[in-house]
């Protein structure tokens, strides 16, 4: 495994090697060996899971790990304890459910047969089992706490500006997220069928290029894995702007320093349809100065915009201006910041696991249920999302990476990880040098960020490759290659669709008839690079990890790149320093990967019946 190769590590650096050691110490002490004999008297180094993800139920907890490699030609059985602290935990009499190389099983009582209680901290410990050979030690403890369903958002306020509806609402307990549906003159309590519909995680919305004049019906439902809310509504028409937008207030601007980086916020102003943010080093901004303009979409609430390529060191000067149909306000100077590298003057450590890195304002899941369907009658619980959609946590890590390099190295048009890189969740709260180790697959730790030069034609074989992983849509065996990638990529993977009208809601496909469901195309016109098609002639810079370099994970379009430069850091020791500087992250989803058809299909907006599609390229070649 990489993580014990020592003398690969020694030659990398010394300080990385000292936190691998200690996050070594701290997996073993998860579940690390207890010295069992095997025939030849030795002992055999046995490990119990060590990434495991617990998702809140109603009254009940979701546990799922992958599946550990055998010992001895032994493979793992596992045992489950359960304790309302975390030095007394029991053993509870269940045996987990093993599909493919996930492992997973539903706890909802205690020991002794105490139905466990929402709201309430248990804590999950694991042991993994190998009959003849020997057992290994329990896991650290991770805590996990049952939830109920949420109960229905309520509207606080609605408001229709030029061709956009804000919806605010108080937010709900235990809600995770929340769907937001709309359709124009729908008078329905709940939301018609062919309602548009958007996934967002904080109270409130706005909706842009609806039609002026026309009345919507807006709903909000809560979200969490314990089950969905019914519905608040409002009823919104937006109108054409008469007057020009209010300029932006100096009250409530803030600005967030990093290297090279400066993160501007303020308050959103009534009726604006967009905003300019002007920077300059010039506190005048005269006609004559020399400043930059950034175009800012219309956002609720606060606005922000991250600024990039700056010099740190230097003051800069901001303002903005918001802008509607009728005209554009005056330029409101709001403040000045000075960018700054937090690494410079305090270096992280990497070899102390418990390095503050920074705050997560909300917890980047990383498992989710699957709705019942043809594929999955009954559904699926606990699904690693990073292994078949576009994920929060993917994203960061990708955006995390991009910026990074640009900050350091140089400046790459996108960034290209594999799914299967990321095995957990980061909680809401502080985050550590050990909060993002222990999300890695131990084999994945010691892969070092590469940056390599494609063709256009190879960056769309390389896609095309993606698009082929297989896609089970439970994030299991064979799907740790389904693609994550930066955030000025867009595309869109199309799959056969079933058509579930015919369905009878209990009936599940055959392995080989849904096979054809499992593998994909890129949709024709939808890969794009910062809105633009991939040109074949034009050559792209692409940031990845050392091991997808290799032409690892059915990724051999990178064999052919040229222009290496294999850099010393690992790729999470990048993610880490995006998230030093930043100080905090928040999760989003922006919409750069989308899926059509194919499992699961009850993705948010998808529609009953058959998808009409074609495939427009021969899929077997990517395979």
């Amino acid at each position: 495994m990489k993580l014990f190769d020592m003398g690969k590590s020694l030659l990398r650096h010394a300080g990385t090697l000292l936190v691998v050691m200690a996050l070594s110490v701290l997996l073993y002490s998860c579940g690390s060996s207890s010295g069992s004999s095997n025939d030849d008297g030795g002992d055999i180094p046995l490990s119990s899971p060590k990434n495991f993800v617990i998702t809140p139920k109603n009254a009940s907890l979701d546990i799922a790990w992958t599946k550990l490699v055998s010992v001895l030609d032994v493979d793992a059985t596992y045992e489950v304890y359960i304790g309302t602290t975390a030095d007394n935990t029991q053993k509870l009499d269940l045996t987990p459910t093993i599909a493919g190389n996930l492992v997973s099983c539903t706890v909802s009582a205690l020991a002794d047969g105490t139905s466990l209680v929402n709201g309430q901290t248990y804590y999950i410990r694991l042991r993994a089992i190998y009959e003849g050979v020997g057992s290994a030690e329990l896991s650290d403890a991770v805590e996990g706490m049952p939830v109920p369903a949420p109960s229905a958002p309520v509207i606080s306020s609605h408001l229709g500006y030029e061709n956009m509806l804000e919806v605010t609402w108080d937010d709900v307990q235990y809600a995770v997220n929340y769907k937001v549906y709309w359709k124009a003159g729908s008078t329905e309590t709940t939301p018609d069928d062919d309602a548009e519909v958007e996934i967002v995680t904080n109270p409130r919305a706005l909706i842009k290029d609806v039609t002026n004049g026309s009345a919507y019906r807006v709903w909000i439902q809560a979200m969490n894995n314990a089950g969905e809310s019914g519905y608040d509504f409002e009823d919104i028409t937006p109108a054409a702007a008469t007057v020009v937008p209010a300029a932006p207030s100096a009250t409530g601007f803030t600005s967030v320093s990093s290297s090279k980086t400066l993160t501007v916020s303020w308050t959103a102003v009534a009726n604006a349809r967009s905003y300019v943010l002007r920077y300059s080093t010039n506190s005048g901004f005269s006609k004559a100065a020399n400043y930059e303009e950034i175009a800012v979409d219309a956002q609720s609430g606060t606005v922000t915009q991250m600024v990039t390529g700056l010099t740190n060191g230097t003051t800069y000067y901001f303002a903005v201006q918001a802008v509607n149909s009728v005209g554009s306000s005056a330029f409101t100077t709001i403040g000045s910041a000075v960018p700054a590298s937090k690494a410079a003057s305090n270096p992280i450590d990497f070899s102390d696991i418990d390095f503050e890195l920074g705050t997560a304002n909300s917890e980047y899941i990383f498992a989710e249920d699957v709705p019942a369907s043809a594929f999955f009658p009954t559904g699926r619980s606990s699904d690693r999302l990073t292994r078949f959609k576009e994920t929060a946590i993917g994203n960061m890590f990708c955006d995390g990476t991009a910026w990074y390099v640009a900050d350091k190295y140089e400046d790459v048009d996108f960034v290209f990880l594999n799914g299967g890189y990321i095995e957990g969740p980061i909680a809401e709260g502080k985050v550590t040098v050990g909060s993002i180790m222990r999300i890695i697959p131990s084999e994945s730790l010691e892969d070092t960020l590469t940056v390599i030069s494609l063709t256009g034609e190879q960056v769309i074989d390389l896609f095309r490759r993606a698009a082929a992983v297989v896609h089970t849509g439970r994030g299991s065996k064979n799907t740790g290659a389904f693609a994550m990638v930066s955030s000025p990529v867009n595309y869109t993977i199309q799959y056969k669709t079933w058509d579930d009208t015919t369905w009878d809601g209990t009936t599940a496909l055959t392995s080989t008839e849904s096979s054809e469901y499992q593998y994909g195309w890129i949709k024709e016109d939808t890969l794009k690079i910062n809105g633009v098609d991939i040109d074949t002639t034009k050559t792209y810079r692409i940031a990845t990890t050392s091991y997808l370099a290799d032409g690892n994970e059915g990724y051999i379009t990178f064999l052919n790149g040229t222009n290496r430069v294999d850099h010393t850091e690992y790729l999470w020791e990048a993610v880490s320093n995006y998230i030093y500087e930043m100080g905090s992250v928040t999760p989003y989803l922006d919409g750069r990967m989308s899926l059509i058809g194919g499992v699961p299909l009850q993705a948010p907006g998808w529609k009953k019946g058959a998808l009409d599609w074609v495939a427009p390229y021969d899929q077997t070649n990517y395979m």
